[in-house]
């Protein structure tokens, strides 16, 4: 059960979530997305009450473990995210040539264009998460969540993802929520830091964390 929890992201922010597996950071996400409600207390997603929010094509998702569930879905990178489009702008009147130019800057902007016209089962764990992401871009969010979205890939594939999160962070100020349990590697790349633990929410400096790091490593 969440309680006391209170914090705000502003425009160009890069935060990382973290605490122990069981505190509420799943939850704490789907209540931003308002597949749950608070008992109490208010939720607000650019000004508004999330529960009467309706542009939710600021919002990009990427949640856990999607890249297990769409690669059995027998569609091509492409089409994977071009169908997020038109879920997302239906009352938008796009051409399929719109739709298209849409996710190949989407795919071009994560690094995957060249992957296109490929299943996407058939590419690498990394690859996959990056489609993943450029599904969440294509209807140009100002904000991203992402639940633990290096779960599953190498430590390769995970610094680059990282890199590639901040690089979109910094050239267009999107502001990202990650949830994760990379603690130290995520260092170099957020600028802010939520630890979720015991139903409350704190907010520590990198020099906290990094001590925080050192004592349990100590132990």
């Amino acid at each position: 059960m969440l309680q006391d929890i209170s914090f705000t992201l502003n425009k160009g922010d890069f935060a990382a979530l973290i605490g122990p597996n069981g505190a509420g950071k799943s939850t704490l996400l789907r209540l931003l997305l308002a597949e749950l409600h608070p008992s109490e207390g208010n939720i607000s997603l650019f000004g508004e009450d999330v529960r009467f929010f309706k542009n939710w094509t600021d919002v990009g998702y990427v949640a856990q473990n999607s890249t297990v569930k769409s690669s059995r879905i027998p569609a091509t990178v492409e089409e994977i995210v071009t169908a997020s489009i038109y879920s997302k702008s239906r009352n938008q009147r796009l051409s399929g040539k719109e739709r298209r130019l849409r996710a190949m800057g989407a795919l071009a902007q994560v690094g995957v264009e060249d992957c296109a016209k490929k299943m996407l089962g058939s590419l690498s764990g990394g690859q996959q998460q990056r489609v993943m992401i450029a599904r969440a871009l294509v209807s140009k969010p100002r904000l991203m969540l992402l639940d633990e979205p290096a779960t599953g890939i190498d430590d390769k594939s995970v610094e680059m993802l990282y890199e590639l999160l901040g690089n979109i962070n910094r050239e267009t100020g999107l502001m990202i929520l990650m949830v994760t349990h990379d603690a130290q590697r995520v260092l170099d790349y957020v600028s802010r830091i939520f630890c979720l633990g015991q139903c409350s929410l704190v907010e520590l400096t990198k020099s906290q964390l990094k001590d925080e790091l050192c004592h349990r490593h100590e132990h």
